[in-house]
C-alpha cells in the first residue's frame, strides 16, 4: 500500500460539521448565541486557512516543480474560500445588528444555507485533493519523499505538541491512521516520541498500545511530559476579530 497524506481531513470535516450543526440549532434572537457562533466561525476559518496554507506551501510547491498542474484547481478554490469567509461574516454581522427577532431568524436561516453550501463545496474540494492530487503525488514521488512532507513538521514539534496533535485528531482516526502517525513520528523523532508515548498510549487503550509497542522500537524516555504546558492550535483560541490575522502554525501546532 502506497503512503498517503490528508488523513487530517477527517478532523477538518468533523470540525466543520460541528460548526454547521451549531448554526442549524442556533436561536438567532439571542445575541449571546450569535456571539458564540461568531467565535465558532472564526475558529473554523482559522483552521481552514492554516490547512490551505500548509497544502499550498508544503505539497503544491513540490508538484509545481515537477511540472504538474493538478494543484491549480485546488489553489484557486483556496483563494475563493477567502471571499466566502467575508460573505459569511457579513451575513452574521447583519443578523447581529438587526432589531427585529423575526428578521433575525429569517437572516439566520439564509446564513445556515450559505454555510451548508460551503460545507458541501469543501467536501468536494477535499475529495479532489485525495482522489486527484494524492495519486499524482504517488506517481511523481517515492513514499520516503512523501513522508518527508510531514517529517519536516514533526522535527519542529515538542513532545507536548505531539500529544496535543493526536488528542485533537484521535476521535476521528481509525486504528490504521493512528499507526501511521505514530510510526512516522517515531521514525523521525524517536526521543520526542518516547516522551509523548507515555500519554499517547493511554489514548488508544491497552490492547492497541501493546500491538504498537510490539511493532515500534520505542526508546526509553529521557524526561516526562511537562504538565504545565497548555497547548492549543491557533484556531482553538482565536478571537473573532482577528480571523484575518491568523498565521499558519505548520498545521500541527
Amino acid at each position: 500500500m502506497r503512503y498517503r497524506l490528508y488523513r487530517e481531513h477527517k478532523y477538518l470535516v468533523a470540525f466543520f460539521s460541528k460548526t454547521l450543526q451549531e448554526c442549524g440549532c442556533l436561536d438567532f434572537s439571542s445575541q449571546k448565541s450569535i456571539e458564540a457562533l461568531k467565535e465558532s466561525l472564526a475558529q473554523l476559518f482559522a483552521l481552514l486557512n492554516a490547512h490551505a496554507e500548509h497544502e499550498d506551501t508544503r505539497i503544491h510547491t513540490l508538484l509545481k516543480v515537477k511540472g504538474s498542474t493538478v494543484v491549480d484547481k485546488a489553489e484557486s478554490e483556496h483563494e475563493q474560500h477567502h471571499n466566502i469567509y467575508d460573505v459569511l461574516n457579513e451575513q452574521l454581522q447583519a443578523i447581529s445588528t438587526e432589531s427585529s427577532d423575526e428578521a433575525k431568524q429569517a437572516l439566520g436561516y439564509q446564513l445556515y444555507l450559505a454555510l451548508r453550501d460551503f460545507f458541501a463545496e469543501t467536501l468536494v474540494h477535499l475529495n479532489y485533493e485525495e482522489r486527484v492530487i494524492m495519486p499524482e503525488l504517488q506517481r511523481l514521488f517515492s513514499d520516503d519523499e512523501l513522508r518527508e512532507i510531514d517529517f519536516a513538521t514533526y522535527r519542529q514539534m515538542q513532545p507536548e505538541q505531539m500529544v496535543h496533535m493526536i488528542e485533537a485528531l484521535n476521535p476521528y482516526l481509525n486504528r490504521n491512521d493512528r499507526a501511521v502517525f505514530f510510526d512516522d513520528i517515531n521514525r523521525v523523532e524517536p526521543e520526542k516520541f518516547s516522551i509523548a508515548w507515555e500519554e499517547l498510549k493511554e489514548l488508544v487503550g491497552s490492547e492497541e498500545a501493546r500491538a504498537l509497542e510490539s511493532k515500534l522500537i520505542i526508546a526509553k524516555p529521557s524526561r516526562s511530559l511537562d504538565p504545565i504546558k497548555k497547548l492549543k492550535y491557533p484556531w482553538e483560541d482565536v478571537e473573532p476579530e482577528n480571523t484575518s490575522q491568523i498565521e499558519h502554525h505548520n498545521n500541527k501546532d
